[in-house]
């Protein structure tokens, strides 16, 4: 393989890896919408994109379906939270 190719192919298989966290990240936002009453601000958006990569997706799934809204809100505001 030559470098372009290998290139080419480290830069696909990124922007595949971010589409994909992108369609995740879509698909549950509005579950925390529905679970927290409301829509989350743009600093909470940002905890969920990072927390995607820290935490991976059934983290994410099982704090949004499994916490209360008071419970939904700490976590999302405790920069420690796992």
């Amino acid at each position: 393989m030559t470098h372009s190719s290998a290139t080419s192919q480290t830069a696909h298989q990124s922007g595949v890896e971010q589409g994909r966290a992108q369609g995740h990240e879509q698909g549950i936002e509005p579950l925390f919408h529905r679970r927290l009453g409301r829509p989350l601000t743009d600093e909470e958006r940002k905890t969920v994109r990072g927390r995607f990569d820290t935490h991976g997706a059934d983290r994410i799934a099982e704090v949004v379906l499994d916490f209360s809204a008071d419970a939904l809100a700490a976590w999302l505001a405790d920069a420690d939270a796992t």
